[in-house]
């Protein structure tokens, strides 16, 4: 039998892993028995972003949404990273809010130092 909160902590490290590859620095929050407004990963340049990480065989996207929504207190962007077992990672936001994500996303990875940002493609390309 599979424990959900060591399963939930590997699912935010493999997030927060596969956003820094990508280019933006990532880490798992801190989180006090599952309270906090960080989300379940930061991406150290949007902090305005509000990240909820799930991994399940069964989606339930807007019952994510909605915790991200709600545990983002209106002051992040609420964005929910999710995957299906043994099935690539989806990002969900309002589309209604794509833009600001997408700008978000650009910005963040614009104020990654150079270097950091060389070392995280040249892990990508390897992978």
């Amino acid at each position: 039998m599979v424990n959900s909160k060591q399963k939930g902590m590997r699912t935010e490290r493999e997030a927060a892993q596969l956003l820094s590859e990508l280019g933006w620095p990532s880490r798992r929050t801190q989180q006090y028995q599952g309270v906090g407004s960080d989300g379940d990963i930061v991406i150290d340049t949007a902090p305005g972003l509000h990240i909820e990480c799930k991994s399940r065989d069964r989606l339930a996207l807007y019952k994510w949404l909605d915790q991200a929504m709600r545990d983002s207190m209106g002051k992040r962007l609420p964005v929910v990273m999710c995957k299906a077992d043994r099935k690539p990672w989806l990002i969900m936001v309002e589309v209604q809010r794509l833009v600001e994500f997408l700008d978000t996303m650009v910005e963040a990875r614009r104020e990654v130092p150079q270097a950091q940002a060389c070392e995280h493609q040249d892990a990508a390309d390897e992978a």
